[in-house]
Protein backbone atom coordinates (compact mmCIF):
# COMPACT_ATOMS: atom_id res chain seq x y z
CA UNK A 1 0.00 0.00 0.00
CA UNK A 2 0.75 3.52 -0.32
CA UNK A 3 2.43 4.72 2.68
CA UNK A 4 1.48 8.08 3.31
CA UNK A 5 3.52 11.12 5.85
CA UNK A 6 2.88 14.38 6.33
CA UNK A 7 5.51 16.97 5.23
CA UNK A 8 4.84 20.49 5.66
CA UNK A 9 1.33 20.31 5.68
CA UNK A 10 1.86 18.05 1.96
CA UNK A 11 1.02 14.31 1.41
CA UNK A 12 4.31 12.21 0.91
CA UNK A 13 2.98 9.22 -0.89
CA UNK A 14 5.49 6.51 -1.23
CA UNK A 15 5.30 5.06 -4.95
CA UNK A 16 7.49 2.41 -3.97
CA UNK A 17 4.27 -0.06 -2.57
CA UNK A 18 1.51 -1.73 -3.76
CA UNK A 19 -1.23 0.97 -5.51
CA UNK A 20 -4.33 2.08 -3.29
CA UNK A 21 -7.53 1.53 -4.96
CA UNK A 22 -9.31 4.70 -3.58
CA UNK A 23 -8.72 8.17 -4.98
CA UNK A 24 -5.74 10.25 -2.84
CA UNK A 25 -5.38 14.14 -3.68
CA UNK A 26 -1.44 15.25 -3.59
CA UNK A 27 0.48 17.65 -4.36
CA UNK A 28 3.99 17.47 -6.31
CA UNK A 29 7.14 17.25 -3.90
CA UNK A 30 8.32 21.11 -4.78
CA UNK A 31 4.53 22.31 -4.02
CA UNK A 32 3.95 24.08 -7.64
CA UNK A 33 0.82 25.39 -7.71
CA UNK A 34 0.82 24.00 -11.60
CA UNK A 35 1.26 20.34 -10.53
CA UNK A 36 -0.90 18.31 -8.37
CA UNK A 37 -1.96 14.85 -8.47
CA UNK A 38 -5.74 14.41 -8.54
CA UNK A 39 -5.90 10.57 -8.89
CA UNK A 40 -3.08 8.45 -8.64
CA UNK A 41 -3.96 6.09 -11.76
CA UNK A 42 -3.81 9.64 -13.68
CA UNK A 43 -0.87 11.28 -12.80
CA UNK A 44 0.28 15.05 -13.25
CA UNK A 45 1.78 15.96 -16.32
CA UNK A 46 4.40 18.82 -16.44
CA UNK A 47 5.33 19.44 -20.25
CA UNK A 48 4.09 17.07 -21.59
CA UNK A 49 5.77 14.04 -18.88
CA UNK A 50 4.18 12.31 -15.64
CA UNK A 51 5.59 13.93 -12.78
CA UNK A 52 6.64 11.88 -10.03
CA UNK A 53 4.51 12.81 -6.47
CA UNK A 54 6.47 14.27 -3.22
CA UNK A 55 8.78 11.06 -2.13
CA UNK A 56 9.94 10.74 1.50
CA UNK A 57 13.41 10.48 0.53
CA UNK A 58 14.82 10.37 -2.68
CA UNK A 59 18.15 8.49 -1.47
CA UNK A 60 19.51 5.52 -3.30
CA UNK A 61 18.04 2.75 -1.22
CA UNK A 62 14.51 4.88 -2.42
CA UNK A 63 15.21 5.47 -5.62
CA UNK A 64 16.45 1.91 -6.03
CA UNK A 65 12.80 0.46 -5.21
CA UNK A 66 10.78 3.17 -6.90
CA UNK A 67 12.68 2.29 -10.16
CA UNK A 68 12.47 -1.74 -9.66
CA UNK A 69 8.48 -1.52 -8.65
CA UNK A 70 7.13 1.36 -11.01
CA UNK A 71 6.85 -0.92 -13.64
CA UNK A 72 4.83 -3.43 -12.11
CA UNK A 73 2.89 -0.70 -9.66
CA UNK A 74 3.01 2.78 -11.40
CA UNK A 75 3.70 2.27 -14.93
CA UNK A 76 1.87 5.36 -15.26
CA UNK A 77 4.62 7.26 -13.95
CA UNK A 78 7.17 6.62 -16.31
CA UNK A 79 7.36 9.05 -19.20
CA UNK A 80 8.58 7.55 -23.08
CA UNK A 81 10.29 11.12 -23.58
CA UNK A 82 12.94 13.50 -21.53
CA UNK A 83 12.32 17.03 -20.22
CA UNK A 84 13.33 20.16 -21.48
CA UNK A 85 12.94 23.94 -20.71
CA UNK A 86 12.39 22.77 -16.72
CA UNK A 87 11.37 25.80 -14.26
CA UNK A 88 9.60 23.92 -12.15
CA UNK A 89 11.28 21.79 -8.88
CA UNK A 90 10.03 18.63 -10.71
CA UNK A 91 11.10 14.70 -10.61
CA UNK A 92 10.79 11.51 -13.26
CA UNK A 93 11.61 8.47 -14.12
CA UNK A 94 12.74 8.21 -17.53
CA UNK A 95 12.49 4.97 -19.80
CA UNK A 96 15.95 5.00 -21.87
CA UNK A 97 14.70 2.51 -24.13
CA UNK A 98 11.54 5.16 -25.23
CA UNK A 99 14.22 7.60 -26.24
CA UNK A 100 15.55 7.45 -30.31
CA UNK A 101 18.68 7.39 -28.52
CA UNK A 102 19.66 7.20 -24.74
CA UNK A 103 21.99 10.14 -24.15
CA UNK A 104 19.32 12.42 -25.96
CA UNK A 105 18.47 12.82 -21.72
CA UNK A 106 21.11 14.94 -21.57
CA UNK A 107 19.66 17.54 -24.14
CA UNK A 108 17.33 19.52 -22.08
CA UNK A 109 17.88 22.89 -23.85
CA UNK A 110 18.92 24.48 -20.63
CA UNK A 111 22.36 25.17 -21.18
CA UNK A 112 25.42 23.34 -20.36
CA UNK A 113 25.79 21.70 -16.93
CA UNK A 114 28.82 20.78 -15.12
CA UNK A 115 28.45 17.25 -13.74
CA UNK A 116 30.14 17.78 -10.07
CA UNK A 117 30.85 13.89 -9.31
CA UNK A 118 29.71 10.43 -9.72
CA UNK A 119 29.03 8.48 -6.83
CA UNK A 120 28.23 4.91 -7.44
CA UNK A 121 27.28 2.26 -4.17
CA UNK A 122 25.96 -1.12 -4.40
CA UNK A 123 23.23 -2.44 -2.77
CA UNK A 124 21.28 -5.84 -1.93
CA UNK A 125 17.37 -6.24 -2.48
CA UNK A 126 14.33 -8.18 -0.61
CA UNK A 127 11.52 -9.20 -2.27
CA UNK A 128 8.25 -10.36 -1.08
CA UNK A 129 6.00 -13.34 -2.25
CA UNK A 130 4.96 -10.85 -5.29
CA UNK A 131 8.40 -10.26 -6.38
CA UNK A 132 7.87 -6.54 -5.04
CA UNK A 133 10.77 -5.18 -3.60
CA UNK A 134 10.29 -4.78 -0.09
CA UNK A 135 13.52 -3.92 1.66
CA UNK A 136 16.99 -2.59 0.42
CA UNK A 137 20.19 -2.83 1.66
CA UNK A 138 23.63 -1.11 1.00
CA UNK A 139 26.93 -3.32 1.16
CA UNK A 140 30.79 -2.75 0.85
CA UNK A 141 31.37 -3.88 -2.48
CA UNK A 142 29.68 -6.32 -5.42
CA UNK A 143 28.34 -9.50 -4.15
CA UNK A 144 26.18 -11.62 -6.36
CA UNK A 145 22.51 -10.47 -6.94
CA UNK A 146 23.67 -7.17 -5.89
CA UNK A 147 22.61 -3.89 -7.63
CA UNK A 148 25.15 -1.09 -8.80
CA UNK A 149 23.79 2.68 -8.12
CA UNK A 150 25.07 5.78 -9.93
CA UNK A 151 24.13 9.42 -8.49
CA UNK A 152 25.49 12.33 -10.73
CA UNK A 153 24.68 15.68 -9.52
CA UNK A 154 25.01 18.51 -12.02
CA UNK A 155 25.19 22.43 -11.79
CA UNK A 156 23.52 24.44 -14.66
CA UNK A 157 26.02 26.68 -16.19
CA UNK A 158 23.96 29.32 -17.18
CA UNK A 159 22.44 29.78 -13.31
CA UNK A 160 23.99 27.81 -10.76
CA UNK A 161 20.72 28.05 -8.90
CA UNK A 162 19.32 25.42 -11.06
CA UNK A 163 20.71 21.52 -9.74
CA UNK A 164 20.32 18.50 -11.59
CA UNK A 165 20.58 14.60 -10.30
CA UNK A 166 20.62 11.63 -12.91
CA UNK A 167 20.13 7.90 -10.64
CA UNK A 168 20.97 5.04 -12.63
CA UNK A 169 21.30 1.55 -11.84
CA UNK A 170 23.53 -1.23 -13.06
CA UNK A 171 21.40 -4.56 -12.68
CA UNK A 172 22.93 -7.90 -11.09
CA UNK A 173 24.23 -9.27 -14.87
CA UNK A 174 25.95 -6.31 -15.26
CA UNK A 175 23.35 -4.73 -18.06
CA UNK A 176 21.98 -1.34 -17.89
CA UNK A 177 18.39 -1.08 -16.13
CA UNK A 178 16.37 1.08 -18.72
CA UNK A 179 14.66 3.16 -16.34
CA UNK A 180 16.34 6.34 -14.55
CA UNK A 181 15.29 8.85 -12.22
CA UNK A 182 15.86 12.57 -12.80
CA UNK A 183 15.14 15.68 -10.68
CA UNK A 184 15.55 19.41 -11.12
CA UNK A 185 15.74 21.38 -8.16
CA UNK A 186 16.36 24.98 -7.79
CA UNK A 187 18.08 26.84 -4.68
CA UNK A 188 15.68 29.36 -4.02
CA UNK A 189 12.84 30.51 -6.24
CA UNK A 190 11.49 28.59 -9.43
CA UNK A 191 12.28 30.79 -12.59
CA UNK A 192 13.18 30.63 -16.17
CA UNK A 193 16.21 29.80 -17.18
CA UNK A 194 18.23 32.60 -19.09
CA UNK A 195 20.79 30.25 -21.38
CA UNK A 196 24.19 31.31 -21.70
CA UNK A 197 26.67 31.29 -24.91
CA UNK A 198 28.71 28.19 -25.05
CA UNK A 199 31.70 28.85 -22.59
CA UNK A 200 34.69 27.95 -25.01
CA UNK A 201 32.99 30.77 -27.22
CA UNK A 202 34.24 34.52 -26.89
CA UNK A 203 32.70 36.44 -29.43
CA UNK A 204 28.97 34.57 -29.53
CA UNK A 205 25.95 35.64 -27.84
CA UNK A 206 23.71 32.91 -28.94
CA UNK A 207 22.53 30.83 -26.52
CA UNK A 208 23.94 26.94 -26.29
CA UNK A 209 22.02 24.28 -27.09
CA UNK A 210 23.00 20.83 -26.84
CA UNK A 211 22.87 18.80 -29.58
CA UNK A 212 20.59 15.40 -29.70
CA UNK A 213 23.01 12.85 -29.66
CA UNK A 214 20.26 11.01 -32.10
CA UNK A 215 20.52 14.25 -34.36
CA UNK A 216 24.01 14.10 -33.78
CA UNK A 217 24.04 10.97 -34.98
CA UNK A 218 21.38 11.13 -38.12
CA UNK A 219 23.57 14.20 -39.49
CA UNK A 220 27.03 11.86 -39.61
CA UNK A 221 24.71 8.48 -41.37
CA UNK A 222 23.60 11.48 -43.76
CA UNK A 223 27.16 12.84 -44.35
CA UNK A 224 28.50 9.18 -44.68
CA UNK A 225 25.99 7.61 -46.61
CA UNK A 226 24.96 10.38 -48.91
CA UNK A 227 27.02 12.58 -51.43
CA UNK A 228 25.59 15.84 -50.51
CA UNK A 229 26.76 19.27 -49.74
CA UNK A 230 26.49 20.59 -45.87
CA UNK A 231 23.95 22.08 -46.56
CA UNK A 232 21.72 20.24 -48.23
CA UNK A 233 22.75 17.22 -45.22
CA UNK A 234 21.25 20.26 -42.34
CA UNK A 235 17.98 21.16 -44.30
CA UNK A 236 17.16 16.84 -44.56
CA UNK A 237 17.99 16.29 -40.90
CA UNK A 238 15.84 19.22 -39.51
CA UNK A 239 13.16 17.95 -41.60
CA UNK A 240 13.80 14.47 -40.59
CA UNK A 241 13.24 15.74 -36.55
CA UNK A 242 9.92 17.68 -37.31
CA UNK A 243 11.38 20.96 -39.02
CA UNK A 244 10.66 23.84 -36.95
CA UNK A 245 7.43 23.56 -36.60
CA UNK A 246 7.13 20.01 -35.04
CA UNK A 247 10.33 18.91 -33.63
CA UNK A 248 10.44 18.37 -29.30
CA UNK A 249 12.75 21.28 -28.98
CA UNK A 250 15.56 23.49 -30.27
CA UNK A 251 17.97 20.73 -29.50
CA UNK A 252 16.47 17.84 -31.76
CA UNK A 253 17.60 20.08 -34.64
CA UNK A 254 21.10 20.59 -36.47
CA UNK A 255 23.18 23.23 -35.29
CA UNK A 256 24.13 24.73 -38.87
CA UNK A 257 26.69 24.09 -41.57
CA UNK A 258 29.84 24.04 -39.43
CA UNK A 259 28.18 21.23 -37.22
CA UNK A 260 28.03 19.35 -40.29
CA UNK A 261 31.27 20.58 -41.38
CA UNK A 262 33.12 19.42 -37.93
CA UNK A 263 31.28 16.08 -37.49
CA UNK A 264 32.40 15.27 -41.49
CA UNK A 265 35.96 15.95 -40.16
CA UNK A 266 35.60 14.51 -36.73
CA UNK A 267 34.25 11.21 -38.46
CA UNK A 268 32.36 8.59 -36.50
CA UNK A 269 32.89 7.94 -32.46
CA UNK A 270 32.64 4.40 -31.35
CA UNK A 271 30.55 4.42 -27.96
CA UNK A 272 30.41 0.70 -26.44
CA UNK A 273 28.49 2.16 -23.42
CA UNK A 274 24.80 3.54 -23.64
CA UNK A 275 24.74 5.66 -21.43
CA UNK A 276 28.41 6.59 -21.43
CA UNK A 277 28.06 10.73 -21.93
CA UNK A 278 26.14 10.70 -18.65
CA UNK A 279 29.50 10.37 -17.08
CA UNK A 280 31.46 12.49 -19.49
CA UNK A 281 31.59 16.51 -18.93
CA UNK A 282 32.38 17.40 -22.65
CA UNK A 283 29.06 18.76 -24.75
CA UNK A 284 28.99 18.01 -28.61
Amino acid sequence: MFSEKNRNSKTVIDLTDSPKKKRIKAENCMATSEIVVEDLQQPAFYKGLPVLPAMSSDENQEVLKLLLNTPRNHPEFIASTHPVLIDKNVSFIINLDDLIHPEDLLSDDLGAWEQTKTRSKWYVVKKNANEEVCGVTKVADKLPGSYQVCRRPYINKSDGSLKKCIVNVMLPDSSHYNLVYVRYNFEGEEHKIEVKPHGNSTTSTIPYLRTYKSTVSKIKETLTHQNKGLKRVVHEVEEAVGGLEHCKSKGSLPRNENQAKYLKIAGKENVSDPILEITQKDET
